[in-house]
């Protein structure tokens, strides 16, 4: 149950950089420019690939703007997923 967690927890914070490029109209190459990485790079932190830390999606959130307050929503929701799927359980 942890595995498929931590699973969902890149795929949410993947979700939540994907929003925030979106939303400041840029394309992945153009965030990845901003971010100082390849284009399919930054794919696979937006997709929560294995290939992806958690460590480094958070830093990429950091830096392409988001706010810690934006990121510890993003990590409610998680939670609350989480608990309605009971993969939280150990």
């Amino acid at each position: 149950a942890s595995d498929a967690a931590y699973i969902e927890l890149k795929l949410a914070i993947g979700q939540l950089l994907k929003e925030l490029r979106l939303a400041s109209e840029m394309t992945q190459s153009e965030a990845a420019v901003a971010t100082n990485t390849s284009q399919s790079r930054y794919s696979t932190l937006e997709n929560g690939s294995e290939a992806c830390t958690l460590d480094l999606q958070i830093s990429t959130l950091l830096t392409m703007g988001c706010t810690p307050d934006k990121i510890v929503t993003a990590l409610d929701h998680w939670a609350a997923d989480c608990k309605d799927l009971e993969l939280g359980a150990a």
